[in-house]
C-alpha cells in the first residue's frame, strides 16, 4: 500500500482474508487485516469503506495489547484524515483527541508494566543464583526446550506442505478445485468492494476422450501437463486458475471484461492448438480446447450464477463446433453477427 501498488496489496489482502477466515484467529490478525482493507479504501478514495473499516479497528484496539503504540496512532491519523477529505473536521479532530488521551493512558500503563518489570527481574537474579547451582537441570531443559522447537519447526513445516498437497493438483501442477472453491468466493468479494470487473471461464479439452482412447492414458496425461504448463505462463499475478476436474479447468481473471477475457483465452487456445505432445514413438498435434466466459457484474454478481453461465457458454461453444470461445450466450451472439 505504500509503494501504490494497490492492485497486488489487494491480493495480498485477499491471502491473509483466508488464512484469517477460520476459527481461532487472534483478535491481533483481524484488526491488522481490517487496518489493511482500510488504508486501500482509503488509497482509491472510497472513504465510506476505509471509515467502517478504521472503526473496526478502533472497536478492537483496547482489547489489542499486541499493537505497539506508533501503529495505534496511524490507525487514528488515517481515520482523522478520511473524515477530513470529507469535511467531517469535528470527528477528524475528536478522533485525534481519541488518540492523545489513548497514548497517555498506555503510558501510564507503560510505566507499571516497567515498575513491575523490575521487580520481576529482581526475583528473576534470585531463581537464576539458584538455577546456576543445579546447571546439569538447566543443560537438561535447555536440550528439551530445543527439541521441542525443532518438534514445533517440523510440524509446521510439514502443515505447509500437506496444506499445499492439498490444493494442488499433481499431474498439472495447478490449485486443484478445493482450491478454487476456497478462493473463487473470497475474489469476488474483493472485486465487489473495490468495484472492477472479473471474468471467469470454463475451459474443456476438446476430444479428450478419443485421446486416451486412441493414443493411450500416458499420452493424456502429457496433453494435461502441457495445458498447465502452458496455462501457468499465460496468466498473470493476479488471475487464479486452476483444475476444476478431468479435463476441465477454471480461470478467473481481474480486471478483464468480456472481450478482454475471450482475446486472452483465444491467444490460449492458439498456443495450445500449435503445441506438438509426445508420449514414447507417438506425436500428437492439434488438440484444441472449448471455453465459456461470464463477466461480474454484467453477467451477475453471485458467484453461483457466473459458473453457471460460464458453463452454459462453454457447452454452447461444444455445440458450436469446439475450438472456440464463447463469452455471449448463444442467440445474443447470432443476433449480433446478423446486425453486422
Amino acid at each position: 500500500v505504500q509503494l501504490g501498488d494497490l492492485d497486488e496489496a489487494e491480493k495480498h489482502l485477499a491471502a491473509a482474508r483466508e488464512l484469517n477466515s477460520g476459527p481461532g484467529v487472534s483478535l491481533l490478525d483481524q484488526a491488522k487485516t481490517a487496518y489493511i482493507a482500510g488504508l486501500l479504501a482509503s488509497r482509491r478514495t472510497d472513504d465510506e469503506l476505509a471509515m467502517h473499516e478504521f472503526g473496526r479497528v478502533v472497536e478492537m484496539l483496547p482489547r489489542v495489547s499486541a499493537w505497539r503504540f506508533s501503529d495505534r496512532t496511524a490507525v487514528y491519523d488515517e481515520l482523522a484524515a478520511v473524515y477530513a477529505r470529507k469535511g467531517r473536521y469535528h470527528d477528524a479532530y475528536g478522533t485525534q483527541r481519541r488518540s492523545s488521551e489513548e497514548y497517555r493512558y498506555n503510558v501510564d500503563v507503560l510505566n507499571n508494566v516497567r515498575h513491575f518489570s523490575m521487580q520481576l527481574r529482581t526475583e528473576m537474579n534470585r531463581v537464576q543464583a539458584e538455577l546456576r547451582r543445579t546447571a546439569q537441570e538447566r543443560l537438561s531443559l535447555q536440550s528439551e526446550q530445543r527439541q521441542l522447537r525443532d518438534e514445533i519447526e517440523r510440524g509446521a513445516s510439514e502443515a505447509a506442505s500437506l496444506k499445499e498437497a492439498a490444493t494442488t493438483d499433481k499431474l498439472t501442477g495447478l490449485p486443484n478445485r478445493r482450491y478454487l472453491d476456497e478462493v473463487l468466493p473470497a475474489l469476488l468479494r474483493l472485486r465487489q468492494q473495490t468495484a472492477t470487473p472479473m471474468a471467469i471461464a470454463f475451459i474443456d479439452l476438446d476430444h479428450f476422450k478419443n485421446v486416451n482412447d486412441h493414443y493411450g492414458h500416458p499420452m493424456g496425461d502429457q496433453v494435461l501437463r502441457g495445458f498447465g504448463e502452458i496455462a501457468m505462463h499465460a496468466t498473470r499475478n493476479a488471475d487464479v486458475m486452476g483444475r476444476h476436474g478431468g479435463e476441465e479447468f477454471c480461470i478467473a481473471m481481474v480486471g478483464c471484461g468480456p472481450e478482454a477475457a475471450a482475446k486472452r483465452l483465444r491467444a490460449l487456445l492458439k498456443v495450445f492448438a500449435n503445441r506438438n505432445f509426445i508420449s514414447g514413438s507417438q506425436n500428437l498435434v492439434g488438440i484444441t480446447f472449448s471455453a465459456g466466459v461470464a463477466v461480474y457484474p454484467e453477467d451477475g454478481v453471485e458467484l453461483e450464477h457466473l459458473l453457471a453461465t460460464a458453463d452454459r457458454r462453454l457447452y454452447e461453444a461444444k455445440r458450436a463446433g469446439r475450438a472456440r470461445v464463447h463469452e455471449r450466450d448463444f442467440l445474443v451472439e447470432a443476433v449480433a453477427n446478423i446486425a453486422k
